[in-house]
């Protein structure tokens, strides 16, 4: 516990250089199109009011970085290859 503020710390500042490092490697990406994203495996079944899941969503809602899960990715992915793909016989379901 005594090293999760020092951690979030270098999570916060590897976040603030995470745009600019991103557009360095993939220059054909959109600047506006890179947004902070922390993504998580899931939340935790049984919460406490002031658990490590709670430190960590006052910590993102804080500095503007959005917490989510990597189903709702997978969820979005899918959403966009059903769009840019709608036949059936190129993306399954």
């Amino acid at each position: 516990m005594a090293s999760e503020p020092k951690e979030l710390k270098r999570l916060k500042d590897r976040f603030d250089v995470a745009p600019d490092v991103i557009h360095t490697k993939y220059p054909f990406l959109e600047r506006r199109t890179i947004r902070n994203r922390f993504v998580t495996t899931g939340r935790p079944k049984r919460q406490g009011t002031d658990g490590p899941w709670n430190r960590l969503q006052a910590f993102c809602s804080g500095n503007g970085i959005e917490l989510i899960e990597v189903n709702t990715i997978l969820r979005e992915l899918v959403a966009l290859l059903r769009h840019k793909y709608p036949r059936p016989d190129r993306v399954g379901k």
